[in-house]
């Protein structure tokens, strides 16, 4: 709940940063002369995020992978040790009192 409601408070910072800043422009240049034609501030700010959460998804992409591997073999081993803990396990009987024999 609590990162949800993060979530919706960093979309509104977001929006009010990309409706006070829509009229201000820049311009983005490069190496060898390039530039590019003016661009909200917002258009540059959202860019840049949304290319960096790409990155960071495409470094991460491969340890998730290997985690999720992971974790399937270590239960695949703990499903085969909990079998056989059942099989060596002896039947229990219940030990309460001999009721069997009459008092008289």
């Amino acid at each position: 709940m609590t990162r949800l409601i993060l979530l919706i408070l960093i979309l509104i910072a977001a929006l009010s940063f990309g409706l006070k800043n829509s009229e201000q422009e820049v311009t983005l240049e490069y190496y060898f002369g390039l530039s590019t034609s003016p661009l909200p501030v917002y258009q540059v700010v959202l860019g840049t995020f949304v290319v960096g959460v790409f990155l960071i998804s495409l470094m991460l992409f491969p340890e998730w992978i290997h985690m999720r591997l992971k974790l399937r073999r270590q239960r695949k081993a703990l499903e085969r040790l909990e079998e056989e803990l059942i099989q060596l396990k002896p039947p229990v009987t219940p030990k309460g009192p001999d009721l069997s024999q009459d008092e008289d």
